[in-house]
């Protein structure tokens, strides 16, 4: 499988490796907390309807070029430490307070007033 399509009303916690999937969309309203970390062929993350979210994390995705999350109106954590090859990241959360993108290519978020604190070492930018 390369491409998932995930929709739930009432899945609330996900933590999974998806070793050979390229491209994951995720529509779950009542998602509290989401860790996909280390998927090696992982490349384009879309998440929607999440208004439930409080931390999502996909660290050591190194494949990973494109997220893009909308209303996530309760996410305060945002993990992408060691996301190499992000190129693209828009996201509509209101509410994040913490962002770790160390490790990571290149990052520009919109929506993100309010963050408290930034973990932004070892950023390459090539």
């Amino acid at each position: 499988v390369q491409s998932l399509e995930l929709r739930s009303k009432r899945l609330r916690r996900l933590n999974a490796n998806f070793n050979d999937l390229q491209r994951l969309r995720i529509a779950c309203q009542s998602l509290e907390q989401l860790e996909i970390q280390s998927c090696c062929s992982l490349e384009s993350f879309v998440l929607e309807d999440a208004s439930n979210l409080k931390c999502l994390d996909l660290s050591g995705s190194h494949r990973l070029q494109h997220v893009r999350v909308h209303r996530a109106h309760k996410l305060s954590r945002l993990i992408l430490r060691g996301c190499r090859s992000l190129d693209f990241c828009q996201v509509d959360c209101p509410n994040l307070e913490y962002i770790d993108v160390s490790g990571s290519r290149t990052v520009a978020f919109r929506f993100c007033k309010y963050i408290r604190e930034a973990v932004l070492r070892t950023w390459t930018q090539n």
